[in-house]
């Protein structure tokens, strides 16, 4: 699991037990939406007068779900608030995905659920609201 996700070139595993479920991360292979064009409706003319010259990537929210690992509750918790703390820090996060190949600037927005696993390991799943930047 090590090594498959960076953030801010620290790997999310080691430091914090947290890996993404399978096909958790499929909100990152769609194609960007593009920002709508900027229409006139002419009176005189039939249809909308549509600018497509240089259009422009939107910024979209994407859904990731992870698992939080840790061996204990209390050393579950301690990862849930420093990755909590990591993501309240100032500015965008760069996101290394090794898997998909690709570096991702977003920042975190919210927690959509949680469940909380009491085997052997203490777990949280974790589906996760970011805001990825367009540019």
């Amino acid at each position: 699991m090590s090594g498959k996700i960076l953030m801010d070139g620290v790997d999310v595993y080691t430091t914090y037990g947290v890996f993404a479920i399978r096909g958790s991360l499929d909100d990152l292979v769609k194609i960007p939406s593009l920002k709508v064009p900027s229409t006139f409706d002419w009176v005189t003319s039939d249809g909308d007068d549509v600018d497509l010259r240089n259009r422009k990537v939107a910024g979209s929210d994407i859904s990731l779900t992870f698992l939080l690992s840790g061996i204990s509750i209390s050393d579950m918790n301690t990862k849930k608030d420093a990755l909590f703390a990591a993501f309240k820090a100032d500015g965008w996060r760069s996101i290394n995905f090794t898997t998909l190949g690709i570096t991702r600037s977003m920042y975190y927005q919210s927690c959509e659920s949680a469940k909380f696993y009491n085997a052997g390991k203490k777990r949280i799943e974790m589906v996760l609201k970011f805001r990825l930047n367009a540019a």
